[in-house]
């Protein structure tokens, strides 16, 4: 059918798009590039790209974080050159759950959702992801996988922080390890109770991660 063709195509191209964007390929979809080539010196071997250098909007965006705030300014500088931005388009898969995550996500752009499946083998939302929303905590532990699935509901801009950068600041900050382990014990609380769990048999974390093991 013409009309469903157009739709997948459409979301192919979307999909291809901001997998190039992710992983630093360079297509000009859906962007159209002039290059001004004097024909008399014939054409480069090479044609010079400008590279968009957003160094300082990100380290701009997580010094306006509250979870950052405890950070002294090397801190913060570490944590930024070690952050990337990566983007997503509506529909996309972001993390799945049962799969290990790449570190913490924090919605910079756009929106998305978190779902799990429950002990009845439901899909059930558990979050709506706004602007500065976070996800993929549990990367900072050894062995652990991500609890949720996350999908973006529009075209959505995530900063991605590296999980060995988190247990670095946690072990060299004490007032930002004590204030990131209470968030995730508060999230981890919210999907037990999503999931119908009673009694949590996992173990508790302690500002020291004595009783559930960091990674590194």
């Amino acid at each position: 059918m013409p009309e469903q063709d157009k739709r997948v195509s459409a979301q192919l191209r979307s999909r291809l798009y901001y997998l190039t964007k992710r992983y630093g390929f360079t297509i000009p979809y859906p962007i159209e590039v002039q290059y001004d080539i004097d024909a008399k010196q014939g054409i480069p071997s090479q044609i010079p790209q400008v590279l968009v250098n957003r160094q300082e909007e990100l380290s701009a965006y997580l010094r306006s974080l509250p979870y950052f705030m405890m950070l002294d300014d090397n801190g913060m500088e570490r944590l930024a050159a070690a952050t990337e931005f990566q983007a997503y388009g509506k529909g996309e898969l972001i993390i799945r759950e049962g799969k290990p995550d790449e570190g913490i996500y924090i919605v910079c752009k756009g929106t998305g959702h978190a779902f799990i499946t429950d002990e009845e083998g439901s899909c059930k939302i558990v979050e709506i992801l706004e602007v500065n929303g976070a996800f993929g905590e549990m990367a900072i532990f050894s062995g652990e996988v991500s609890p949720v699935t996350v999908v973006a509901d529009e075209d959505i801009e995530l900063v991605v922080i590296p999980a060995d950068e988190i247990i670095e600041a946690i072990h060299s900050n004490a007032q930002f390890a004590t204030e990131i382990l209470q968030y995730i014990e508060e999230r981890k609380k919210m999907l037990r109770i999503a999931k119908g769990i009673k009694n949590d048999a996992s173990p508790q974390i302690t500002e020291r991660g004595r009783r559930m093991q960091l990674r590194g």
